[in-house]
Formats: C-alpha cells, sequence, structure tokens
C-alpha cells in the first residue's frame, strides 16, 4: 500500500505552486513551482504518483472546478477547498493562506 501524499496547490494563470506533505510526517517533502501547463503538470503527478497515493486540494477562486475536473480525468484525487474550511490560527486574508493551511485541509477532509 502507497503511503498518502497530500498536496497543496496554490493555482494562478502562468504557474502553480505545489507543496507536498506525506501522511504522518511534519515537514514538507517537496515545494515546487512548475508552469501551468497540462504538460508539466501531469509530468509532475506521474512521478509523484509513482512512489504515493496523491490527494490534492486548492483553494477556490475565479478558476472555478476547471482545475480539479482535469486533475480527475487525469486520474487524480483533487478537491477544491472553501477558504472558511482552511484550519486558521488567526484571521488570514486569502492572499496570505499559506501551504500548511491548505495541507490542513486536504488532510482533514482525506480522513
Amino acid at each position: 500500500m502507497k503511503k498518502i501524499a497530500y498536496c497543496a496547490i496554490d493555482y494562478h494563470l502562468k504557474h502553480l505552486s505545489i507543496a507536498v506533505m506525506i501522511k504522518g510526517k511534519k515537514q514538507f517533502s517537496d515545494v515546487i513551482r512548475v508552469p501551468n501547463d497540462d504538460r508539466a503538470i501531469k509530468k509532475y503527478m506521474k512521478t509523484l504518483s509513482g512512489e504515493f497515493e496523491s490527494k490534492a486540494c486548492y483553494e477556490a477562486s475565479s478558476s472555478g472546478y476547471a482545475f480539479q475536473t482535469k486533475m480527475s480525468s487525469w486520474g487524480y484525487h483533487c478537491e477544491v477547498i472553501a477558504p472558511a474550511v482552511i484550519p486558521k490560527k488567526r484571521v488570514v486574508p486569502a492572499e496570505e493562506m499559506t501551504f500548511e493551511m491548505l495541507v490542513g485541509a486536504v488532510s482533514g477532509i482525506a480522513k
């Protein structure tokens, strides 16, 4: 059985920032920026899924569900997370959300 890799994705039109945390670990195993290009995203996810079962998430934004639909069509678990369910210690504006908050959200949903 593969370990779970939680992937927090910060989605932008030109690039994606992806932070990966392996279930049971307390630090990120990878933080990467890839072009917002299907081929680059697929390549990274394929590499990751060779070793881990990935569970990805990104914060709900103007991109809507298009990215989630794309990830699902490629066979990857992907959730769109409402900012209200992202755990916070204090009130944080959306643009200051951290990868830790997104990973906390996806790992909480995936349990």
